[in-house]
């Protein structure tokens, strides 16, 4: 829900065609009902071409938290611009789009980035006692890195973990799904979920400490 909540901003935002099929008959397309609402630029009937939509949805799809932000502050100015020289319908377009804009500390929108950066090591229960399983994960593939001893494991062993390897296969929908949520809402004794890159070796310690239930000293923890 999160991604469609991103997915449809871009859309209002850019002004991001709404109608696919349409588009691609450009410029000999049928305009939809946000032409007529003015929040539409209506590409697919040749209102601009294609190489101008192009540039448009690379800078969309390319939006960072920062850029909305920037995007939000210069719509609120906007806003109240429009509403000093009496443009109300103007104004309420853009409180709209405000609105649909993400906040700085919404937790689902810093999560956003883009798929080449999606690299993750995830600290996971293993069957094994005092153990704690790590994975490997990033938006083509998972791999099961080892299972790792959490009263003994070294920090130049977990430093393996996020260097890169050999091929492995291709990612469930439902792993994508589980670092996404554990991004935005973590559960309490759940799984690690470990940004590659800025992860190092005593953070990914104290997750597998934590997830394996082994004290800091090296005890398992009576709970």
């Amino acid at each position: 829900s999160s991604a469609r909540r991103w997915a449809e901003m871009l859309d209002g935002e850019f002004e991001l065609c709404r109608e696919p099929g349409e588009l691609r008959r450009a410029p000999a397309g049928a305009p939809c009902a946000y032409r007529d609402m003015g929040l539409c630029r209506a590409t697919c009937e040749g209102g601009e071409s294609m190489l101008v939509y192009g540039a448009r949805l690379r800078e969309a799809v390319g939006l960072t938290v920062d850029g909305a932000s920037v995007r939000r502050a210069r719509t609120e100015e906007a806003m109240r611009s429009a509403s000093s020289r009496g443009e109300f319908e103007r104004a309420s377009v853009l409180r709209d789009r405000l609105g649909a804009l993400p906040a700085a500390d919404d937790r689902a929108s810093a999560a956003v980035g883009t798929l080449d950066r999606f690299a993750f090591i995830a600290v996971a229960r293993s069957p094994r006692s005092h153990h704690a399983r790590l994975l490997r994960l990033n938006a083509a593939s998972w791999e099961r890195v080892a299972d790792v001893d959490a009263r003994s494991v070294g920090l130049d062993e977990l430093a393996d973990a996020v260097r890169t390897s050999g091929p492995a296969p291709t990612i469930d929908p439902p792993i994508a799904g589980l670092v996404a949520r554990e991004l935005i809402r973590p559960r309490r004794g759940g799984p690690g979920i470990l940004r590659v890159p800025g992860v190092d070796s005593a953070s990914m310690l104290a997750e597998v400490r934590r997830v394996a239930g082994v004290s800091p000293g090296g005890a398992q923890d009576d709970d």
